[in-house]
């Protein structure tokens, strides 16, 4: 067990002994006092006051760092004409390397976009100069190189002496944005010692991965492999800088040479399409190809894969390929070869001019679909540190779960021996030299302990905890349960691959398991009704669910359950929900269990007892309840908790995949039922709902039409929001901070308990803010909630403002229907997420779109992009999601 100031299984403190900073603490309590006494103006709630609680000291992955009179001159750069992205950064990386800009070496930062920033004032002739353009591997430019011109233009100094002035400033909203300002100029800094260091790459912004060695990383199978790097953010919190540092994970591609990545590939995938998606913008240095040079050496070439061959390739050439179909085999694709004046094909070319005769069965297309330029995988090395943005499998998946779950013991020891060094506060990182720094030590923040509320299963049955963690289903009834309804059994087969429970024993044995989990938790249970042949379905596409659907229709059901075996395409999923929930479909709620899993389960019952949890949700009826009267004043007969979410298309979705938006909300002071609406959003990527009020407005008429009255109180929860939208955002939420307790629960070594609230220390005194740990992590390092309160008219009002707050939203996080111990994220949001990705089954054309491929594609039902989500009435107002 972990004891105070210790490593789990390790004598040696991690940092050195915790002392409680009273100034620091002095300094939170006249802010808040001073904001009060003043009434001063601000956008946004001010703090009302700390939490109390029992207190308690904790390890936080926060670096107090001390920057001194920093001041750094910041400039605007453009760049003209426009380009990629990737050679906008290297144009900027040009300009840094000219002779007039070698005197700012070790005192200028960029973020390789739009903002450089210098410690000195940058003397040029004019704002403009031009740049000739040379790829990163190129040591001169080409004979016919791109000129860009690049204009910087001084804009304003910032000064960290003007921070000093924020605490006692009444014009709250200038000083934050100075702060800001600095902030980001902070951020930028360890951003560029990422990218200008070798051993370093970068993902996002702010996430640096060391590539310069394969120790610790993990193999996923498929050609990827999952990397362990650190996230930084900085924070201005009561007149100090801190670094947060956390750990973080990523897969990427194996560094190899290509033709082994796609043989690798293969034996997880062996469809050419997704093989293609796979490839496409990937990284390569070309070997083979010869270069004049002192030393007469091979030069490698950096090319981005295209993907594979189509039969669309060079369309408008005058001599366009020959590619018999798609992702055809270097033997088969063909091109036209000026010198011979006629056609040869790939693998002929290779092996008559370089001596290379390709192992591979696959063409990769370095050009484009225009002007395509085919090399053999042979010739090519995937280069280091590039990270896959695509879909993992579930095998791939459960090996990512199993490498990120190390514990916050670990995590701690990764900070504190590479993170340090990865992020630039130790070693050679010259940026920082003019600065000053405390010891990169921890930072310690003391928190107050929430207790857990009690759960009910009916009014006078509270749930039965195990160890604190969980509760007991078993011999116990939810709060409301109905009768099942018209409801019929549909196993699904594959083609070629039975399902495990097709065999009538085994039917039967399902049949009378799922029978007593249903009548265990007290949904009244009725017979199956007999669909005949179609209670056994090969689906091979949409038509045959459409089939059994219809039969379904025929037999007035209310609902299906549909047993699938493991291996069946994520379409066929995709299309029974699509053909299940749409308006466009029939309105029967589904319910899609995994027939090999159960098949292969330890526990078939617990199983079972998690489908009748998602069973009764969706028959309309709660779960559990929570006491909240224990904690909260507030009317809940009278209050509609709502939840936001949005999601956006990935990398490798169609150009036209919408941002899509969900809203759930009670119906009722139980809240055990929260009916969802989807929409997509007006433009792809925008955080920000469109049309809020018209979907909020149907949420309440259907709370209206429960209660015969509107409620009183709204309070919104919003996930996902950057710190830069809290003006426009209610309530929000993000993972940022990890903690370690200094006198851990002996039960969960080294992470806090649930309830555990931390306002001081590393949060805003200003503003209104807190991390709340809600739960227990089942593995690894349990991340706390950063909530930020954005307005209020309900709180404020109270007597216990601050407790109120903290109380409702540790009860939201047992309000989950799904679950039999409370989640990490609050129900509202984690529900909107839910109802999120089923918007991404409906639209699994969009979001799963193969691109240029398409025409080579199996049918996904694909919706056309300019159609909305309506969904079917008979499963509109439910919580057809889960």
């Amino acid at each position: 067990m972990s004891r105070r100031g210790q490593y789990a299984g390790s004598n040696q403190s991690p940092w050195s002994k915790p002392t409680h900073d009273t100034e620091i603490e002095k300094n939170e309590n006249s802010t808040v006092e001073n904001i009060k006494a003043k009434k001063q103006a601000q956008n946004l709630p001010s703090r009302p006051n700390y939490g109390k609680g029992v207190p308690i000291m904790l390890w936080t992955n926060y670096v107090a760092m001390s920057v001194g009179n920093l001041s750094l001159h910041r400039y605007n750069v453009t760049i003209s004409p426009e380009s990629s992205v990737r050679m906008h950064i290297q144009v900027i990386k040009l300009f840094l390397q000219l002779t007039s800009m070698v005197q700012y070496m070790w005192g200028i930062i960029a973020d390789s976009r739009s903002i450089l920033l210098s410690q000195k004032k940058i003397e040029l002739p004019n704002d403009s100069c031009k740049i000739v353009y040379r790829a990163e591997d190129e040591v001169q430019p080409r004979m016919n190189a791109k000129h860009y011109t690049i204009t910087v233009k001084f804009e304003r100094i910032l000064s960290i002496s003007n921070l000093q002035d924020y605490a006692d400033s009444p014009d709250i909203s200038t000083i934050d944005n100075i702060k800001n300002d600095i902030v980001q100029a902070l951020n930028i800094l360890f951003s560029h010692y990422a990218d200008t260091t070798n051993s370093l790459t970068t993902s996002g912004s702010r996430k640096t991965f060391p590539v310069s060695t394969s120790v610790g990383n993990y193999d996923l199978s498929g050609g990827l492999e999952v990397m362990m790097g650190y996230f930084t953010s900085v924070r201005w919190i009561i007149s100090r800088f801190l670094l947060n540092i956390n750990v973080c994970r990523a897969t990427f591609y194996k560094p190899k040479r290509l033709v082994e990545l796609i043989k690798e590939y293969r034996e997880v995938d062996g469809f050419h399409l997704k093989l293609a998606l796979f490839l496409k913008g990937l990284r390569v240095r070309v070997d083979h190809l010869h270069k004049a040079s002192k030393n007469d050496q091979f030069a490698s070439i950096i090319r981005t894969t295209w993907g594979l061959p189509t039969e669309r390739d060079g369309e408008k050439l005058e001599h366009r390929p020959e590619v018999p179909g798609f992702g055809a085999a270097p033997k088969e694709v063909k091109f036209w070869m000026e010198s011979k004046g006629s056609y040869i094909s790939v693998y002929d070319y290779f092996d008559e001019k370089y001596r290379i005769k390709s192992e591979s069965d696959f063409v990769t297309n370095v050009g484009s679909s225009d002007k395509p330029t085919y090399l053999v995988p042979d010739v090519c090395t995937v280069l280091p540190g590039q990270v896959a943005r695509t879909k993992l499998t579930l095998q791939q998946s459960q090996r990512m779960i199993d490498f990120c779950t190390g514990g916050p013991s670990k995590d701690i020891r990764n900070i504190q021996e590479t993170g340090l060094a990865s992020v630039g506060l130790r070693g050679n990182n010259r940026t920082l030299l003019p600065t000053r720094r405390s010891p990169p030590e921890s930072n310690y923040c003391s928190c107050s302990y929430f207790r857990s509320p009690k759960n009910f299963l009916s009014q006078k049955t509270p749930l039965l905890s195990i160890d604190k963690r969980s509760w007991d289903l078993r011999q116990v009834h939810f709060m409301k349960t109905p009768g099942m309804g018209r409801w019929a059994c549909v196993i699904l087969e594959e083609s070629d691959q039975e399902n495990p429970f097709t065999e009538s024993k085994d039917r039967k044995d399902l049949g009378a398991a799922f029978k007593h989990a249903v009548t265990n938790v007290g949904i009244r249970y009725t017979e199956p009704v007999n669909l005949g042949v179609h209670s056994t379905v090969t689906a091979r596409g949409v038509e045959d669910i459409k089939r059994f659907f219809k039969t379904a229709i025929a037999h007035k059901l209310n609902w299906l359950l549909l047993i699938l075996p493991r291996t069946m395409p994520a379409v066929i999923y995709n299309s029974i929900k699509k053909v299940g929930d749409l308006d466009s479909g029939f309105g029967i709620t589904t319910i899609c269990i995994d027939g090999d899993k159960l098949y292969e389960a330890k526990s078939p019952a617990q199983y079972l007892a998690n489908v009748s949890m998602k069973l009764n949700l969706k028959l309309g009826r709660n779960n559990q309840f929570v006491k909240f009267q224990e904690f909260s004043s507030l009317n809940f007969g009278k209050t509609m908790i709502v939840g936001i979410d949005v999601t956006h298309p990935s990398l490798s979705s169609d150009k036209n995949a919408p941002s899509i938006a969900a809203m759930v909300a009670t119906v009722d002071s139980s809240m055990g039922q929260w009916p969802a609406v989807i929409q997509r959003q007006t433009r792809a990527r925008q955080e920000m709902v469109s049309k809020l009020s018209d979907i909020l407005k149907s949420r309440l008429e259907l709370w209206n039409k429960a209660n015969k009255a509107y409620p009183e109180n709204i309070i919104v929860y919003r996930d996902g929001v950057s710190e830069g939208q809290y003006n426009a955002i209610v309530f929000s939420r993000k993972r940022a901070k990890a903690s370690r307790p200094i006198k851990p629960d002996r039960r969960v070594p080294s992470n806090p308990g649930p309830g555990t609230v931390v306002d001081r220390g590393v949060t805003e005194a200003r503003y209104w803010d807190f991390y709340l740990q809600s739960h227990y992590a089942i593995k690894g390092t349990a991340r706390p909630i950063h909530y930020f309160v954005v307005y209020d008219e309900i709180f404020g009002q109270m007597e216990n403002t601050v407790s109120e707050l903290e109380g409702l939203t540790q009860g939201l996080c047992y309000m989950f229907g799904r679950a039999t111990m409370p989640v990490s994220v609050f129900t509202p949001a984690y529900y909107a997420d839910i109802a999120c990705e089923r918007a991404r089954c409906y639209l699994d054309g969009l979001f799963d779109n193969p691109g240029q491929w398409q025409a080579m594609a199996v049918d996904q039902s694909k919706i056309p992009s300019n159609l909305g989500i309506k969904l079917h009435a008979n499963i509109r107002d439910t919580m057809f999601y889960i």
